[in-house]
């Protein structure tokens, strides 16, 4: 494209009326599709979400998953909601349940550690790295794993609500990472 003069509005009205003519001349050919670059360049993929106690890590080649791992422990409160490690921040309680939760927050952890152990090379390969962990989890993530550090230029942070971190929930990602929608205006 041509130098375009990024303060005259004119101007960028002109290359967005090229960049979309160029856009519905390819979609006039039979097969379109918007993805075929990425695809060719991404080809090993990964997903991992942390959350509430719960962690999934799968790993995708294209379109297909090839790996899937999920752990879940009882970490957070009952009624009173949040993890414990956020409880014994604010005062240190020391119940039956309160200690339990304690040993299944270091189990956890080994959990995770181990399955990103057994993923070392997927991480290596994969071309990004979709994670989602919110607050304390993406830390305990990246410094729990060398792998993931060594490669922390491919995680790519996303934003995703989310109530558990199991098998569906990464499922539902998945198809929201993989479906484009692009809208044309008349």
């Amino acid at each position: 494209m041509d130098d375009i003069d990024f303060s005259d509005p004119a101007a960028l009205m002109r290359r967005q009326r090229k960049i979309l003519e160029r856009i519905q001349k390819h979609q006039a050919k039979t097969n379109f599709d918007p993805l075929r670059i990425l695809r060719s360049k991404v080809v090993t993929w990964m997903v991992i979400l942390c959350h509430g106690g719960k962690f999934v890590v799968q790993v995708y080649e294209n379109d297909n998953m090839i790996f899937n791992k999920t752990e879940s422990k009882y970490v957070c409160r009952g009624k009173q909601g949040g993890r414990q490690l956020n409880a014994d921040r604010h005062k240190k309680i020391s119940s039956m349940g309160s200690d339990m939760r304690r040993e299944n927050e270091k189990l956890l952890q080994l959990y995770i550690i181990s399955d990103l152990e057994e993923v070392k090379a997927h991480i290596v390969k994969s071309s990004v790295i979709f994670l989602h962990a919110p607050g304390f989890n993406k830390n305990l993530l990246i410094q729990a794993s060398k792998h993931l550090q060594k490669c922390a230029h491919k995680v790519r942070s996303i934003e995703y609500k989310s109530s558990k971190a199991n098998f569906q929930e990464a499922k539902d990602l998945v198809d929201k990472i993989l479906n484009v929608s692009i809208y044309f205006k008349e």
